[in-house]
């Protein structure tokens, strides 16, 4: 609402805007079509996990308003005419849940490295804008994820906010070098009147692509964490006199604490049960960030693919200002 506010009070009109209003007609059901079709899938992508996908009644209705909104869309356009995000959800989820941050704080430490993007994206947005091959700039946003996805694979569960600083600074750098040269290869080969829409195009497969990347990313450190609780508890027997000295100190601990044996007792293996769950959601996340390292490792040679037609400093300049009136 305020961001609608600000664009009326501060977005100046364009020369020549709103005078052929009333020739110009909106999709209005399309849209509509559109936004509840892929919000839809959006949310069953990211919720689906914590909700138990289709054993929830909740998830099983959003799906069905998915498929009919992106059925409907299609059908609609038809007959009308044809009209870098995995990293950034596990480590929140990561600092919360293993190294003891509350939500303020893992939001508060990713506001400093978001610096470098602020100042990088200027700086790559004038070089792309001048002309300059987009494709070196991708190749070392590639390699800073690469890089991000394994130094991340090093975390530690006593790691404080400013530990983390320099690996999320390596995943800001990376999202800086990607992001506009990928824009300007998504519009590659389109006439200038057409970048407004293959950039609106891209953002949206981008932000949905995000929403599969994230659902892959949660049920893939899902199914990890139950492996690693699996291996550890095998480690939880008698036999095994480190976990019999753990038991008898918390034990003790908690029985010098409620004066009741038999329930120290039960809560010294509950308590023992909850530091395994957290230490195989540690091994998870760890092992979901190598995957973000070597989900790029595998991208990196489709990279050498993509071609880079020249184009003159007017439809760079045109890319420009459609990329960030797109933004």
């Amino acid at each position: 609402i305020i961001a609608t506010i600000l664009t009326f009070l501060y977005i100046e009109r364009k020369e020549g805007e709103g005078e052929k209003k009333a020739q110009i007609k909106i999709d209005y059901l399309g849209i509509a079509l559109l936004t509840m079709g892929i919000g839809s899938l959006q949310f069953v992508l990211e919720k689906g996990e914590s909700e138990d996908w289709f054993e929830s009644k909740m998830i099983v209705i959003v799906t069905i308003m998915a498929v009919v909104g992106i059925i409907g869309f299609i059908w609609q356009e038809l007959t009308a005419g044809l009209g870098l995000f995995t990293s950034a959800f596990v480590y929140p989820v990561l600092v919360q849940r293993v190294n003891g941050f509350t939500p303020y704080e893992a939001g508060a430490s990713l506001v400093a490295p978001t610096l470098a993007a602020v100042i990088l994206f200027p700086i790559i947005g004038k070089r792309i804008s001048s002309g300059a091959n987009p494709l070196p700039y991708m190749f070392a946003g590639i390699c800073m994820f690469i890089f991000f996805g394994f130094y991340s694979g090093t975390a530690t569960p006593d790691m404080g906010r400013w530990d983390f600083f320099p690996m999320q600074v390596c995943r800001t750098v990376g999202i800086s070098l990607l992001q506009l040269p990928l824009i300007s290869q998504a519009v590659a080969g389109l006439k200038p009147k057409e970048y407004p829409a293959g950039i609106a195009l891209s953002n949206m497969i981008r932000q949905l692509g995000g929403a599969f990347g994230i659902a892959l990313a949660n049920n893939y450190a899902t199914n990890r964490a139950a492996q690693h609780r699996s291996d550890l508890m095998a480690n939880m027997t008698t036999d095994n006199p480190i976990f019999n000295e753990r038991v008898a100190g918390a034990t003790k601990n908690l029985f010098a604490q409620t004066g009741d044996l038999l329930n120290a007792t039960s809560l010294a293996y509950k308590q023992l049960e909850m530091s395994v769950m957290k230490q195989a959601y540690y091994l998870a996340y760890l092992d979901t960030f190598r995957l973000v390292g070597v989900f790029f490792i595998c991208i990196l040679p489709f990279l050498f693919l993509l071609k880079t037609p020249k184009v003159s400093a007017e439809e760079a300049a045109a890319m420009a200002k459609a990329t960030a009136e797109s933004h």
